[in-house]
């Protein structure tokens, strides 16, 4: 191992020399924002003030693990937290800093809102836009669009999130002279070796003992049985004949059991197909893991290395990294770093660990059209378009929403009963399994706008009356 040195910089105004990055431990991990906890010890009298303070959480900082001749490992981001530890002396501080990546600030952002005719990742995508957040697209795979996502009552960070568990869609982040750049990809062409490393050597070492610089060691092997298959199945209103299904092979060689999964709103059965590989890769994706350690500078998820040396020849093999630890509490201490891999040759998928909001009961809405009080639009399976209360980007005039069905006294193909709704008109929505993307109009609700053509005066009517004033009535008044 090479002799190492921390350093940490800030763009708030504060005096480099008056602050020693003391010990530094955090993790990175593929589809998760990293997180180190940097010890800083600052020369100031009574420490930092609260104004400085302010400025260290909102403007840019990083963190450089200094590797000598190997290079340099760089970590930018942001300061999510500053812990003041107990003080000894008034000319002296000692603070505890998380470095996040500026992607972890979406924790802070949380609300409901509509996205319609767009695919999950481009939804994730133009969120990162929103908040400026530094990206770039590695993916090759062909997304189906949907005509409406729903983000409800969750932070914009998980809600990213899910949608990239969701379509198998990974993350990882580059360092770059200037930040960090979050990059998506769901296949393994859009992994990088290390600068200089694509080859690294396998070396011994006794335990207690530092390894030989710019190598691995201490590698191991883990195998997980898993599930034999996936099998999906779904409903699709608009072609009930055809059942959207679809099954993939998961763990052939020693698997037990079938992951039987309904409701994964999937359309037809070749879409069932494609979203029955990528579960069946995301169940696959930890079966066979590797651990070990290095001291390798810039070594982090998203890259892929080639082993050499190895004692058991199999193991030489070409590896996706998916996760790191690092901590170097500081000159009194050892510096360590543990990686942990998967074969390249295994498709990496995120788990979907990231819960998908479900709405109880029903809520309000409002129906949506042109000319307020007219009759509203009707498609040809005659849904409604609606006003939802909680979306913030709607804006009324026939596109607030998707189109929704109604449930109606319906009883065959072309016969039946519809009453329409009008523009304005309140409704109560339900939503499919608590699905926010999967709405239906359960009925009409009277309001102080809109009330009931039976009231407390008319208790014994039995009517039903058109806009124009048509009106059918029956009396059940005793006489």
């Amino acid at each position: 191992m090479t002799d190492l040195t921390l350093r940490f910089d800030t763009a708030a105004d504060v005096s480099a020399e008056s602050v020693v990055l003391r010990g530094l431990e955090g993790r990175e991990a593929m589809s998760t924002p990293y997180a180190y906890t940097l010890t800083l010890e600052v020369e100031a009298d009574n420490g930092w003030s609260e104004d400085v303070i302010a400025q260290l959480l909102t403007q840019p900082a990083h963190a450089t693990i200094a590797h000598g001749e190997l290079g340099d490992h760089e970590i930018h981001g942001v300061l999510r937290r500053i812990t003041l530890e107990p003080m000894i002396e008034p000319s002296r501080a000692v603070y505890r800093a998380e470095l996040v990546p500026s992607f972890s600030r979406l924790e802070l952002a949380y609300g409901s809102r509509i996205f319609q005719d767009l695919s999950g990742p481009a939804v994730a995508m133009k969120v990162l836009e929103e908040h400026g957040i530094t990206y770039e697209s590695r993916l090759t795979e062909t997304y189906p669009e949907r005509e409406y996502v729903v983000q409800y009552e969750e932070s914009d960070l998980a809600f990213v999130q899910r949608l990239l568990e969701h379509w198998g869609v990974a993350y990882f982040f580059e360092q770059l002279p200037d930040g960090e750049k979050m990059v998506l990809v769901d296949s393994a062409s859009a992994s990088v070796a290390l600068e200089g490393w694509e080859t690294v050597a396998y070396a011994l070492r006794e335990a207690g003992t530092r390894g030989q610089a710019g190598t691995i060691h201490d590698l191991s092997r883990t195998h997980e049985i898993r599930p034999a298959k996936v099998d999906l199945k779904d409903w699709n209103w608009r072609h009930p004949q055809v059942v959207p299904e679809g099954e993939a092979p998961a763990d052939e060689a020693t698997g037990y059991g079938t992951v039987h999964a309904y409701g994964e709103h999937i359309k037809d059965p070749s879409e069932g197909a494609w979203m029955a590989r990528v579960r069946a890769e995301e169940r696959m994706a930890g079966a066979q893991r590797y651990a070990g350690g290095t001291d390798l500078p810039g070594l982090s998820p998203g890259h892929k290395l080639l082993l050499s040396g190895y004692p058991s020849g199999d193991l030489d093999l070409e590896y996706l990294v998916v996760g790191i630890t690092q901590r170097f509490p500081g000159e009194d201490g050892g510096y360590e770093k543990r990686f942990d891999a998967i074969p390249l040759a295994v498709p990496f998928r995120p788990a979907r660990v990231t819960p998908k909001p479900k709405i109880a009961g029903f809520m309000h809405a409002v129906v949506d059209g042109e000319i307020d009080g007219a009759a509203a639009p009707i498609d040809e399976h005659g849904r409604y378009r609606l006003l939802l209360p909680f979306d913030r980007l709607a804006e009324p005039g026939g596109r607030a929403s998707r189109w929704v069905r109604m449930t109606q006294a319906s009883s065959g193909p072309d016969y039946g009963m519809h009453l329409p709704l009008h523009i304005g008109c309140e409704v109560a929505l339900i939503h499919v399994d608590g699905d926010p993307d999967r709405p239906v109009i359960l009925g009409a609700v009277p309001n102080a706008d809109t009330m009931s053509p039976v009231t407390q005066t008319e208790a014994t009517k039995s009517r039903i009356r058109t806009r124009s004033g048509i009106l059918i009535e029956m009396e059940d008044a005793s006489r």
